[in-house]
């Protein structure tokens, strides 16, 4: 399920450059700053704007 939620917030956050890395955690149903950024750094190696940074 987590990994799911991973892949979905690295789209947005390739495609949605103008939303905040918050909006997209709540969008792909984080509730938490720290546990997303916990998980999505398990998934990815990175952290989500570390993540969205690279894309650029």
């Amino acid at each position: 399920m987590n990994a799911l939620r991973i892949r979905e917030a690295q789209k947005l956050l390739r495609t949605q450059p103008h939303a905040t890395v918050c909006a997209i955690r709540r969008q792909v149903g984080f509730d938490t700053k720290h546990y997303f950024a916990k998980v999505f750094k398990k998934y990815t190696g990175t952290t989500p704007g570390a993540y969205r940074e690279l894309q650029h």
